[in-house]
């Protein structure tokens, strides 16, 4: 399970590398999120950019039409990221599959 938060984690960070001018490393972002799109839960929790922006190019023409200050984008990435986050740090079943 910490190998999961590590990854969900780390491509957070990426895209807001990213989507702040700082530096991030496109195959990392592609490797790390192939892997969790290969989760079958995680991939549920993922926003559709994610599965959309098949590498950090495609993600930043995505970021940079969508808001124009980093703090805004800084605040989507976050945003985004947090129910995954708060999943896997929780060890939980997905809310969706509770009642199952």
């Amino acid at each position: 399970m910490e190998d999961r938060l590590d990854k969900v984690e780390y491509l957070q960070n990426l895209l807001v590398a990213r989507a702040t001018g700082g530096e991030a490393n496109d195959g990392h972002y592609q490797i790390i999120r192939q892997e969790l799109l290969n989760s079958p839960v995680v991939s549920e929790m993922l926003p559709r950019w994610i599965k959309t922006n098949r590498n950090l190019s495609q993600f930043w023409e995505f970021i940079k039409a969508k808001y124009p200050s980093y703090a805004e984008r800084r605040r989507f990435v976050w945003d985004a990221f947090n129910p995954i986050l708060e999943f896997v740090e929780s060890g939980l079943t997905h809310p969706a599959k509770k009642d199952n």
